[in-house]
């Protein structure tokens, strides 16, 4: 159908005034016709193409046809007005010469675009100046570029998870995934996101592996993104990391084996975190599954590990921790005291010049049990034995030992001795005289003990006077001096203790004579005898003469003289006694007569008696 030509006429004609009728009836709406309809070919235009809004069921008495832009039938919208009888095309605000207007009213698009895309209106004037509106629409679609499939992987292993995006330029756009050519169908483990761009497949099994696809499509065409291989290899155990010691001595050698239950991969060795340097002491076998160091030195010490690895996945070992230690030297073993005696304490204490070691104790060869009364400290480095018993004597040694050696210390014996007790100190006499002997004798109840002698607090000094017994236990003075006097005390003792007995006092006198007393005092004793008798004579002769009344005969005086006795009998005294003594009422004048004596009232001594037996 040709369309019909849109050139103005010159001058007015009818159309002119049918052209100003539909001016003025577009302030109104009249009812719709209802066999009008407009459809839209295709209906979903692609951009770029052509598209028609297709008229259907025209009425006979159309006199002229309007399409406009929208839902309203504004001025400024119109595209086309076109009247029937004069086949006359008039454009409007809204034409962008891309249009076309048919008598049978359908409106052509060349070319569409997107921003042609929305509802029009086409405006039906018949020959009495009715109008009716039909909507139509048109829906304009870009058509879908070639979508881009990706993975986050393309190699995986079971158990792992892949996320494959589809990206599309186009938007909205529906998507489908393909596996193997096939629309995928979801599980569990395969899922997709709300918009249907990514799909998620966790965990991956062997049965995932193949060929996937994204297409994309919208009402007007689509399109298939090109395909992506996914390959699943088994999966990746743990390799299996072993040393054939993990502590060693420097100059000692060390292999580390790398299993894994994989085939095909590749190992790799790490120190410390980082890749393992090979040098002319640690080699690697042909497949790298074995580490040998040989000899190993002590910067060797640190963290190893091995890494097995594929193209999809790699997996590391445990790491294993190699010490390299130094031998053990010699523990020095050292005791506040070696000889001790019972219910002292005791400490051992075990000095050693290496660290990080273990300590134990043995005792007479046999590991120390411990007691109530043996108590090691924090570091086991001192042992102490408080109270000290009897059966604690023996042969004490400690060990020192690392992973790779041990040493003993030297041993240190202990010798326990039994308690002191105080010694006695006797003498045979504690006061002699001059040229006198005296013997002290030291008694312990301790046997193996050595005896010392004191002097005024001092080491008695030995001379030919004073002299001690083989055992040192008896001290003899013979002839003892004056200088002798004083304390005397002797100490027992033994490697570990010593006890003082109480002291002893010598006292030495003067030298006496054969009775025993000193001559000065015997002399004393004698004229004070031979006083007391000569007055005992005078009164008795006075009793008697005062009772008498005569004076009887009595010795003269001065015939006093010295007994010539016997020694050890007094002078003999003869006087003449009365029968009784005299009464109390003679008492006066007795002593009166005393006050004035009479050289014939005294009675005569007779030296020469005998003494009465």
């Amino acid at each position: 159908m040709e369309p019909p030509s849109a050139s103005p006429r010159a001058g007015r004609g009818p159309w002119q005034e049918l052209l100003l009728a539909v001016s003025l009836l577009i302030s109104w709406n009249p009812p719709t016709t209802a066999q009008v309809t407009v459809e839209s070919v295709p209906p979903n235009a692609a951009e770029g193409k052509d598209a028609l809004l297709r008229v259907l069921n025209l009425p006979g008495d159309t006199a002229g046809l309007a399409w406009f832009r929208g839902e309203t039938i504004l001025p400024t919208h119109k595209i086309l007005l076109y009247v029937i009888d004069t086949k006359v095309t008039t454009p409007g605000p809204a034409y962008s010469r891309r249009e076309t207007i048919y008598p049978n009213g359908s409106l052509l698009f060349q070319n569409i675009t997107l921003n042609d895309t929305g509802s029009y209106i086409l405006q039906i004037i018949n020959r009495k100046f009715e109008t009716a509106l039909v909507p139509g629409q048109l829906r304009v679609f870009q058509p879908v570029s070639q979508p881009l499939l990706t993975a986050s992987n393309t190699t995986v292993t079971e158990d792992d998870s892949v996320v494959l995006t589809c990206s599309s330029s186009n938007t909205g756009v529906s998507i489908q995934w393909l596996f193997n050519g096939q629309i995928l169908i979801l599980t569990d483990r395969k899922k997709l996101s709300q918009d249907n761009s990514t799909l998620t497949i966790d965990p991956v099994r062997k049965g995932d592996a193949g060929k996937y696809e994204c297409e994309v499509s919208n009402p007007v065409s689509f399109c298939k993104s090109d395909p992506v291989r996914l390959d699943v290899e088994e999966s990746m155990s743990q390799p299996l990391l072993t040393a054939s010691n993990t502590t060693v001595t420097e100059d000692d050698s060390v292999v580390l084996t790398c299993s894994s239950s994989n085939t095909g991969v590749s190992i790799q060795w790490l120190f410390n975190g980082q890749i393992l340097m090979l040098t002319d002491r640690k080699k690697l076998s042909q497949d790298n599954s074995t580490l040998t160091i040989d000899p190993v030195r002590k910067e060797d010490a640190g963290k190893y590990e091995c890494e097995v690895s594929n193209p999809v996945s790699f997996r590391k070992s445990d790491p294993v921790r190699l010490d390299v230690e130094e031998p053990v030297s010699q523990p020095l073993l050292t005791a506040s005291n070696t000889t001790v005696t019972e219910d002292d304490s005791v400490v051992l204490t075990c000095s050693s010049s290496n660290t990080g070691i273990s300590i134990q104790w043995l005792f007479n060869g046999q590991i120390l049990m411990l007691t109530d009364r043996k108590k090691l400290s924090q570091d086991n480095s001192t042992l102490t034995i408080d109270p000290v018993r009897k059966e604690d004597a023996g042969k004490y040694e400690c060990e020192v030992s690392n992973p790779v050696s041990f040493h003993k210390s030297d041993p240190v014996r202990l010798d326990v001795e039994e308690s002191m007790s105080q010694p006695l100190l006797t003498a045979s006499n504690t006061t002699v005289t001059e040229d006198d002997s005296v013997v002290l004798t030291c008694s312990s109840s301790n046997t193996g003990v050595s005896i010392q002698w004191l002097f005024n607090g001092q080491i008695l000094m030995l001379t030919d006077r004073k002299k001690l017994s083989q055992d040192n236990s008896t001290l003899t003075i013979d002839p003892v001096r004056k200088e002798d006097a004083r304390k005397y005390e002797c100490k027992v003792f033994n490697p570990v203790r010593f006890r003082k007995s109480d002291p002893v006092r010598l006292d030495v006198e003067d030298k006496r004579n054969s009775t025993g007393l000193r001559l000065g005092s015997i002399i004393g004793i004698a004229l004070g005898v031979l006083l007391g008798l000569a007055l005992m004579a005078a009164l008795g002769c006075l009793l008697l003469h005062t009772r008498s009344g005569r004076v009887s005969p009595c010795c003269d005086l001065k015939e006093l003289r010295s007994p010539a006795s016997t020694p050890g009998h007094g002078a003999a005294i003869r006087c003449t006694y009365p029968d009784s003594l005299p009464s109390s009422t003679a008492a006066v004048p007795m002593y009166q007569e005393l006050q004035h004596p009479e050289k014939n009232i005294y009675c005569q001594i007779n030296h020469k008696a005998e003494v009465a037996s």
